[in-house]
């Protein structure tokens, strides 16, 4: 092997052990802060405006994409079950597919394509006007008051639009199923309610209650 390739080669590993070393030391730096920088990042001026960029104006598109997968589930799986007989079943089956699997990865997916490009971009453009150095020569911490309240909106929106995306995609399971194909309602949201309380272990004298107190609250 010439040694240009040999160079080549040894260049592109210490540049990769670099960068992850820097990012490693990020993490670190970010974690070291959000712990006892509390007071630094977790002021109501920093955090609202972006809970509400990050997790409320994220909702409609990711309620929209869930109620769509949610139909999508129905007619796939309709005919398979109408095949065995099994149609009013199709509930548990799109729960288990909404609330288990696609909701959470569609959630995430969606936040990290909406949100991450704008993140990236402005923390990119502060970057190249050198707003973060005027930051670090006025004695503020970039980390406190860009990266941390960034990332705590992040993580704390998710579970939310998490429950928007299976609430509208079992919502667009049921207007397929129900409404298009005519399966009754009431096993739809029975079957669906047994899937759900059985997810959160609920004891068997309590579920049947639980179930049908479920089913009387969704059908309305």
């Amino acid at each position: 092997m010439p040694v240009h390739q040999l160079t080549s080669l040894g260049a592109y590993i210490f540049n990769r052990i670099e960068a992850f070393g820097a990012f490693t030391q990020f993490c670190a730096t970010t974690m070291q802060c959000f712990v006892f920088g509390i007071r630094q990042w977790s002021r109501p001026n920093l955090l609202l405006p972006l809970l509400y960029q990050i997790g409320t104006r994220s909702t409609p598109v990711i309620m929209l994409v869930g109620a769509f997968i949610g139909m999508v589930l129905a007619v796939e799986v309709y005919s398979e079950f109408e095949a065995l007989g099994q149609e009013q079943r199709i509930g548990s089956v799109i729960n288990i597919s909404v609330v288990k699997q696609i909701g959470p990865v569609l959630a995430a997916v969606m936040l990290a394509g909406r949100v991450g490009g704008a993140v990236s971009a402005e923390l990119g453009t502060m970057r190249v006007t050198e707003q973060i150095d005027a930051m670090r020569a006025m004695g503020v911490d970039p980390i406190a008051h860009l990266v941390i309240p960034r990332v705590f909106a992040c993580v704390t929106m998710i579970p939310l639009l998490t429950i928007f995306s299976d609430m509208l995609g079992i919502y667009g399971g049921y207007t397929v199923t129900v409404r298009g194909f005519g399966v009754s309602a009431d096993a739809y949201w029975q079957y669906s309610a047994q899937y759900i309380l059985s997810l959160i272990h609920i004891s068997e004298p309590t579920r049947p209650r639980l179930s049908s107190y479920a089913v009387f609250c969704l059908k309305k």
